[in-house]
């Protein structure tokens, strides 16, 4: 392929960035369903409280969530609210509630 300058190597203008699955190549439906998992969390008013790390897995549907959170209403609130994400068929938690004298890693 010949490249001139200032030519875009694609059929089409490009006004915006791309992220790292757009560069990669379509995303698997697993992948994608924990990036709107992610961003309904990151979203929710409670649930995105606090600053302790949630790792999301899926597999076809079934979602794994771990790590730790502040309190058990926010457990309860995390859980609740990657269900409610369209695709999501079940939710296993094992997220545990930090202990209230112990210092959050995001301090």
């Amino acid at each position: 392929m010949d490249l001139q300058a200032g030519t875009p190597p694609f059929p089409f203008e490009c006004d915006g960035l791309f992220s790292a699955i757009d560069l990669a190549g379509p995303a698997s439906p697993d992948e994608v369903l924990r990036a709107r998992i992610q961003a309904a969390l990151q979203a929710d008013p409670i649930a995105s409280r606090g600053c302790d790390l949630v790792t999301i897995r899926c597999e076809d549907g079934a979602v794994l969530l771990s790590g730790l959170v502040q309190s058990a209403r926010l457990r309860q609130r995390v859980v609740a609210v990657a269900g409610a994400v369209p695709g999501v068929a079940a939710v296993t938690s094992r997220l545990q509630v930090r202990p209230a004298g112990e210092r959050s890693a995001c301090v």
